[in-house]
């Protein structure tokens, strides 16, 4: 039987299989393979990061200025558009609405009694923003 003809492995003798061993050529091929996959997945990683960081927001500083309410108060600038914030009497819902307790009150207002307290007299009773100074 010639060296090249197909034979079955049970007709082999064990001096004939001879074992494939890989050679060292072969496993530098695969060290640089895994190597060269491990780089890709570092960069593709880094890659995701970077682009799903969110933009650094530059902080916003707004002009000094105050403008008086009707009712007296002053508001300032606020928020990112440096908008004057709202009047505390520009929302009647929440400022001049009669009330009984908080919970006839909106958006965390508290109901609090303004005016003084006289005897045999009703009490006048608002909502009140949560940190607002209520004058007497």
């Amino acid at each position: 039987m010639n060296n090249q003809e197909f034979q079955p492995a049970e007709n082999l003798t064990p001096n004939q299989i001879k074992k494939q061993s890989a050679s060292p050529r072969s496993y530098k091929k695969l060290i640089v393979v895994i190597a060269i996959i491990v780089v890709l997945l570092g960069l593709g990683a880094g890659a995701y990061w970077y682009f799903t960081q969110p933009e650094p927001s530059e902080p916003v500083v707004c002009p000094q200025t105050a403008i008086q309410c009707p009712d007296g108060s002053y508001v300032s600038r606020t928020g990112p558009n440096c908008e004057f914030a709202a009047c505390p009497s520009a929302n009647p819902d929440q400022n001049q609405a009669g009330c009984n307790t908080d919970s006839d009150c909106q958006n965390g207002a508290s109901c609090m009694v303004t005016g003084p307290i006289i005897a045999n007299q009703p009490v006048h009773k608002v909502c009140v923003p949560k940190g607002q100074v209520v004058p007497l």
